[in-house]
């Protein structure tokens, strides 16, 4: 019996190459990011820098991803929505996950004017799927919170407690933060439309003009 050492290495490396092409690969993930504010009688908006790192869960099992979003041009933008001013940072992300679905739990965030410390928001969703041999562009996912005014955990209950009640008696998520507490308003995820015209808009077109020359699916974020 022969055997041809360079046929067979030849071969494997064949083969080697044909299971490499046939697992599927890490695709690019983009999306925007917008967190914001609306403030109570008493209370004040934050201000930048606001810090965020995604915390992301494979449902399929496995570790956790983190993700510091790096956007090296976040927009702050004062939004009117009816009598109330809202703050709005709007920061673009990029990431390489592999095929699946995943769940953003929440967010990492470091931001002086919000809190003396780092902490985490848990949002819970939205989820997402990594389309197998494609990138793709999940939206904006936005998380929306009325800021109270500093004071102790028990003034931050009861003012969550009038809140609420000018809400219709509306249950309420509180994050106590001593420099003023967050309640958990309401969420949205969409992607911008042609007839917005503000720089955090323009922002996020880019960002989806990016995924389009790519040929990005487009699939949005569910929550």
């Amino acid at each position: 019996m022969v055997t041809i050492i360079g046929c067979t290495a030849t071969k494997q490396a064949q083969e080697r190459r044909q299971q490499y092409l046939e697992e599927p690969q890490p695709q690019e993930v983009l999306g925007t990011m917008i967190i914001g504010f609306s403030p109570t009688v008493l209370a004040s908006l934050p201000e930048p820098p606001i810090d965020l790192t995604l915390h992301i869960r494979p449902l399929a099992g496995g570790h956790d991803v983190k993700h510091h979003i790096a956007d090296g041009t976040p927009v702050w933008e004062l939004l009117t929505v009816g009598p109330t001013v809202v703050g709005a940072t709007f920061q673009n992300f990029r990431l390489v996950l592999p095929a699946g679905d995943y769940l953003v739990e929440g967010l990492d965030v470091r931001a002086p004017s919000l809190s003396d410390k780092p902490f985490f928001l848990a949002t819970g969703g939205p989820s997402f799927t990594v389309p197998k041999g494609n990138c793709v562009y999940i939206g904006r996912i936005g998380l929306f919170y009325s800021r109270l005014p500093p004071g102790s955990l028990d003034q931050a209950k009861a003012a969550a407690g009038v809140v609420s009640a000018e809400m219709g008696g509306r249950p309420l998520l509180m994050i106590y933060l001593p420099k003023g507490a967050l309640l958990v308003v309401s969420s949205s995820i969409d992607q911008p439309t042609e007839d917005e015209r503000t720089p955090a808009a323009d922002s996020s077109k880019r960002l989806l003009a990016d995924a389009h020359q790519k040929k990005c699916a487009v699939q949005l974020a569910k929550n």
